[in-house]
């Protein structure tokens, strides 16, 4: 009887561990390494299928957005493995995860008709010819319990050639600041399958590359061939550039980073980041000349909460972290004051 009792147990842990896997991402499922999802059902189910879309061949170190598509079965709910033999997956789709090198779901999706699909980033090897995408993936019937009324298959191999060919050879890249804009030039000594370039600057808050601008490109040509492209509403101080260079099968990869510093021409204060906020903030202000500079932070009565600058400063972007811990929640004003400029501005702070 013990014995039976302790084979029991067993056995529910062994189906809820196998469900926490599930729910929360696989890896070593896929004929690269490893069986199937061999946790809900022992054998794969013809009925089930599972694809991969995206570029037959990349250049080395070039990258890629795939999908993998997943149908039959119970379509409720949904999970999958992707394996790389010798390349770099990402995990770009915000329901997915890396785990042991591996791109899978980081909780079940549901479908959508009869389908359910995942996007994900590859980035070809820099040492092989060939590479190939394995994939796995398991339609459930979302009762969060692994069992065979799950249905799961194995994907056909997916077969990338790796060429070693440049896309694009770059000969220079620059940019140059004036009167508050910033001119970039870049000069391409061959292109190869060229569809264009998008400009990319950094958010010196976030952290993030946004898109500026996108300039179509050569195509396939082995001359010579130069570029420009302004950007008339850069941040003030330092600015970050590259180019994300797309070829014409979707693939891209990018240049190397240039940057840039900004002197304003005008006199600006900015919104606080973020807003609202709790308990600190980042606030941006830009002053055209040299000269005293207050900033300082008020309540909605006009009593002063805080003194964040006071004294001279140069021509140039400037940012202060308020720190409101001390502060009740509520509505505050921020206001600077220059020789020649002022300006005030709302934040918010909830706790």
């Amino acid at each position: 009887m013990k014995i039976n009792y302790l084979l029991l147990i067993v056995f529910i842990s062994a189906v809820i561990y196998a469900g926490v896997d599930f729910s929360t991402g696989i890896a070593g499922a896929t004929r690269l390494n490893g069986d199937g999802c061999v946790c809900h059902n022992l054998d794969p189910d013809a009925g089930v299928q599972v694809w991969i879309e995206g570029p037959d061949s990349l250049l080395r170190g070039e990258t890629a957005e795939y999908h993998l598509y997943l149908t039959g079965g119970p379509m409720v709910k949904g999970g999958f493995d992707v394996a790389s033999r010798f390349s770099t997956l990402t995990a770009t789709d915000p329901g997915t995860q890396i785990l042991a090198d591996e791109v899978t779901h980081n909780q079940p999706r549901i479908f959508s008709g009869d389908t359910v699909s995942w996007y994900f980033n590859y980035t070809a090897a820099d040492s092989v010819d060939w590479d190939t995408l394995y994939s796995a993936a398991n339609s459930v019937n979302g009762d969060g319990i692994p069992s065979n009324l799950d249905h799961w298959n194995f994907g056909a191999n997916f077969p990338i050639r790796i060429l070693e060919i440049v896309p694009v050879e770059f000969i220079s890249f620059n940019a140059v600041s004036s009167n508050g804009e910033v001119q970039l030039t870049w000069t391409t000594a061959s292109e190869t399958n060229n569809k264009g370039f998008q400009v990319e600057r950094k958010d010196n808050f976030s952290g993030k590359w946004n898109s500026e601008g996108f300039l179509d490109g050569g195509g396939t040509t082995t001359e010579k061939t130069g570029y420009s492209f302004t950007d008339k509403n850069p941040s003030a101080g330092m600015n970050y550039y590259r180019l994300k260079q797309m070829d014409l099968n979707g693939s891209f990869s990018y240049s190397a980073i240039t940057e840039v510093s900004v002197t304003p021409v005008n006199f600006a204060l900015k919104q606080n980041y973020p807003n609202p906020f709790n308990p600190v903030t980042t606030i941006e202000y830009y002053t055209a000349l040299p000269g005293r500079v207050s900033l300082k932070v008020y309540d909605i009565t006009g009593r002063e909460a805080a003194s964040l600058v006071g004294g001279n400063q140069e021509a140039g972007q400037h940012s202060v972290q308020f720190n409101a811990a001390g502060l009740a929640s509520g509505v505050y004003i921020y206001k600077l004051v220059t020789d020649n400029f002022s300006a005030s501005k709302k934040l918010l702070l909830l706790k």
